[in-house]
């Protein structure tokens, strides 16, 4: 999948309306984020090879919650991971409980959500986004 480019920011409003729900289109992503996943993409066994490091982390946990390589244009105060799991191990709210256990967030701070199957770039495993609102001071 190549991403094209936006100027357009997402902000915490919007992110807020996501969450525990299926996108059906991909949010923003900067220009420079752009041209690093479509060189990276390049890059032979790119793909194999990230499969392969979630799948070893996987097998020792029933979740990875990791840094967006390639995040969203988001909010200053908002940082974007993804919360690789095991299949059939969580729903969204299940995989938001997780992360409210261990972030010391409240809910209001949290967004869970995923993308429709063909804006996945790897769909064999299954996958959320998550965004976290942090506190300016804690920046």
């Amino acid at each position: 999948m190549i991403l094209f480019p936006s100027l357009d920011m997402t902000s915490w409003a919007q992110l807020r309306e996501l969450d525990c729900s299926i996108m059906t289109w991909s949010l923003p992503r900067d220009t420079h984020v752009c041209e690093a996943y479509n060189k990276k993409c390049q890059e032979p066994n790119f793909a194999k090879t990230f499969r392969t490091e979630i799948t070893e982390h996987l097998a020792c946990s029933d979740y990875w919650l990791r840094v967006n390589d390639f995040p969203y244009i988001v909010d200053t105060n908002v940082i974007h991971r993804v919360f690789w799991f095991k299949p059939e191990a969580y729903t969204m709210a299940e995989a938001k409980q997780v992360i409210l256990d261990t972030t010391g967030l409240t809910s209001d701070n949290i967004v869970v959500c995923c993308n429709v199957m063909h804006l996945k770039s790897i769909p064999e495993l299954p996958h959320y986004h998550v965004f976290l609102r942090l506190r300016q001071s804690s920046l």
